[in-house]
């Protein structure tokens, strides 16, 4: 009977120790990788208003987020062999969310800024780019240099690096402000507003959508350009993984490939 007892006690023991969560003896050194594990699941933060890299597209009535930053997650879910949820909010929300632990990584097409580095870790740029500035057609003329901008009202998504170019750089401006860049989109349309700045990348898909839009021929100085992945910090090992999968999609030729299909997809 003592046996038996014994060998009952024996094999308790070794069902706790398998259900036993991660220990720092026997986790990955990352908080955020161990979730993943876990939850057997990779919650990406985005704003899908920001092609090429990740918007809405319909086809056949179907409507999905896709786009190159779309593409990465997805890549980053089959390495790390888990499932991708994309959940979406509005930019400025999207770091805040991600320190809550909310989602697990932020592709929004952020770039990296010195005041971000002070929350954040940043991989690196997997996309350059540079600022512009999309204005009516017929005001094409007009905005030639910086002072052009004075007294005119400019738009910047909410949170973005781009905001702060209208409130360092055009500082004669009026800035208004927008969670998503459409409605910046549309207000200049309206004539609500003079100018919208943004990435070169994806003012391109937005002036191709709208024949009465262009891109300004000012040059918009900014030290801060480029996209990256943006993660938690004390998450080195995480983030080791998430720069692994982009260098390996850049020395595959695939992450080009997502460029120009999402490129192209934008003006279908």
């Amino acid at each position: 009977m003592k046996k038996i007892i014994a060998m009952l006690m024996l094999v308790m023991g070794l069902l706790a120790a398998c259900t036993q969560q991660p220990t720092i003896e026997n986790s990955t050194g990352s908080a955020v990788l161990d979730r993943i594990y876990t939850k057997k699941k990779i919650v990406i933060g985005t704003t899908a208003d920001y092609p090429p890299f990740e918007w809405h597209y319909v086809k056949d009535g179907k409507d999905s987020v896709v786009g190159i930053d779309i593409d990465i997650a997805n890549a980053l879910g089959e390495a790390l062999g888990v499932e991708v949820e994309i959940r979406e909010m509005e930019f400025n929300f999207l770091i805040a969310a991600m320190k809550a632990g909310k989602v697990d990584l932020v592709l929004a097409g952020i770039t990296p800024t010195e005041e971000r580095s002070k929350e954040v870790a940043f991989s690196n740029i997997y996309y350059d780019s540079h600022m512009v500035a999309v204005v009516k057609k017929t005001d094409a003329d007009k905005y030639t240099t910086i002072d052009a901008f004075d007294g005119a009202n400019v738009g910047a998504q909410k949170g973005t690096s781009q905001e702060g170019i209208v409130k360092d750089t055009l500082t004669g401006a009026n800035l208004t402000s927008q969670p998503k860049n459409p409605t910046l989109i549309l207000a200049l349309q309206q004539g609500k507003l003079d100018a919208v700045i943004m990435d070169n990348i994806a003012a391109d898909e937005f002036v191709k959508a709208n024949s009465d839009l262009t891109v300004a021929s000012v040059e918009i100085p900014s030290e801060d350009a480029g996209t990256a992945a943006v993660a938690q910090k004390g998450n080195e090992v995480f983030l080791k993984k998430v720069q692994e999968v982009l260098d390996a999609l850049e020395a595959s030729g695939k992450l080009k490939e997502s460029i120009i299909r999402n490129t192209n997809l934008m003006s279908e």
